[in-house]
C-alpha cells in the first residue's frame, strides 16, 4: 500500500473519526463544533475546525472565523492563523511540557483541552544477524509512555542513501503487516496468522498486526526490554511514535472503529458500538501529541552495525561516504 506520511492512519484519516460518535439512527442531529489538533515534532502545528455532519454524511462545514490560542505551561505561545484549508501555527512543542488549546468561535462556547508532549522513546538498535532483512533486534533502554511501531519500505531511487534526519517521503511504501514480540505489545489489531505465513523462504515468529504494533506504557517496568520487529526491513524506515495519553486512547479507539467498519465479512461489525475517544470540552474532537524516533536501515548502515560494529553516526564523518548522505 502506497501512502504519504502526512496521511498516515495515525495522523490523517483518523481525523474523520473524530467527527463520529456511536451510531444511533433514531437520534436527532445536534450541531457541534469539532476541533482536531495533534502536536508533532515539526515547525508548524495544524488545527482543523469544522462542524459535525448528520449521520451518513461526509460533508463538514469548515469554520472561517475563530480565535485559537496554544498555551505552554499557562503561557500563550501563539495564535493559529487561517490557511487555505486549516489553521496553522509556527511553533515546535517541547517534550515534557503541558499544553492547552483554547478555541473561541462566535456564538459557541469556548473549546478547551490539554495534553502533554511526550519524550521520544528510548530505543537502541542491536545487531540482528543473518535474518535482519526480515527480523530486527532492539532494546528499550528505559520505561516510557505508550508508543506505536510502524514501518515504511524505501523506494528504489533513494534506498541506498543515508538520511541525516530519517523519515519517510511521499514515494515510500507503508507496510500493511508488522509483528513484534515486545512483552507489552497490544493484540487488539493482531490476527491469528504468524508473520510471513504465506512465504516459502522465511519463517515468522510473531503474530501479524495490521499496519501498527501498539506498545502499552512501560512506566512500571524495571530494566531493559529486548524485543524484535518483523517485516520486510532490508530497506526501511522504522517509526517508534510515542503518544500522549489522550492521543494513545484516540488512536486505539479510532483504529478499532475503522477495523469494524472495514470488516465486510462480519455483518455484526456494522453495528459496532466503539466510541472514538474525545477530550475536547464543549465540543468534539481530539487534542493530543506525539514524538517520533525513526531508524533507517539499508545495506550501508548494516555494514556499519553488523560487520564493523560501529554506530551509524560514524557514517556522517567518514571520508568517501559523503556522496551517500542526504538530508
Amino acid at each position: 500500500m502506497k501512502i504519504k506520511p502526512c496521511v498516515l492512519l495515525l495522523s490523517g484519516i483518523i481525523v474523520l473519526a473524530a467527527c463520529s460518535e456511536k451510531l444511533d439512527i433514531d437520534r436527532e442531529y445536534t450541531r457541534k463544533l469539532v476541533a482536531n489538533c495533534i502536536l508533532c515534532p515539526d515547525t508548524v502545528q495544524v488545527l482543523t475546525l469544522a462542524y459535525n455532519s448528520t449521520v451518513g454524511s461526509s460533508v463538514f462545514d469548515k469554520v472561517s472565523d475563530a480565535e485559537a490560542v496554544l498555551y505552554c505551561e499557562n503561557e500563550a505561545v501563539g495564535k493559529f492563523t487561517k490557511g487555505k484549508q486549516d489553521w496553522e501555527l509556527k511553533y515546535t512543542p517541547e517534550a515534557g511540557k503541558e499544553y492547552r488549546l483554547e478555541v473561541r468561535v462566535p456564538g459557541e462556547p469556548v473549546l478547551t483541552a490539554t495534553t502533554t508532549m511526550p519524550e521520544k522513546i528510548a530505543i537502541e538498535r542491536m545487531k540482528s544477524g543473518k535474518d535482519r532483512a526480515f527480523r530486527r533486534l532492539f532494546q528499550q533502554a528505559k520505561p516510557g509512555p505508550a508508543f506505536w511501531i510502524f514501518c515504511f519500505t524505501v523506494n528504489t531511487d533513494t534506498q541506498d542513501y543515508v538520511r541525516r534526519n530519517p523519515k519517510a517521503g511521499p514515494e515510500d511504501y507503508m507496510q500493511s503487516s508488522i509483528g513484534s514480540n515486545h512483552p507489552y505489545a497490544d493484540s487488539f489489531n493482531a490476527g491469528t496468522d504468524i508473520m510471513f505465513s504465506t512465504s516459502s523462504y522465511v519463517a515468522g515468529t510473531t503474530r501479524e498486526h495490521q499496519h501498527y504494533v501498539r506498545i502499552a506504557p512501560t512506566y512500571n517496568h524495571e530494566g531493559y526490554i529486548d524485543f524484535c520487529i518483523e517485516g520486510y526491513l532490508l530497506f526501511s524506515f522504522i517509526y517508534f511514535r510515542s503518544a500522549s495519553e489522550e492521543y494513545d486512547k484516540y488512536l486505539k479507539s479510532s483504529l478499532k472503529r475503522a477495523m469494524a467498519m472495514i470488516d465486510t465479512d462480519d455483518p455484526t461489525s456494522w453495528f459496532d458500538e466503539t466510541e472514538v475517544f474525545c477530550n475536547i470540552e464543549n465540543g468534539l474532537g481530539i487534542f493530543g501529541a506525539y514524538n517520533d524516533y525513526v531508524l533507517q536501515y539499508n545495506t550501508l548502515i548494516d555494514h556499519y552495525i553488523e560487520t564493523l560494529n560501529l554506530p551509524v553516526s560514524r557514517i556522517f564523518d567518514t571520508p568517501g561516504l559523503q556522496e551517500w548522505i542526504i538530508d
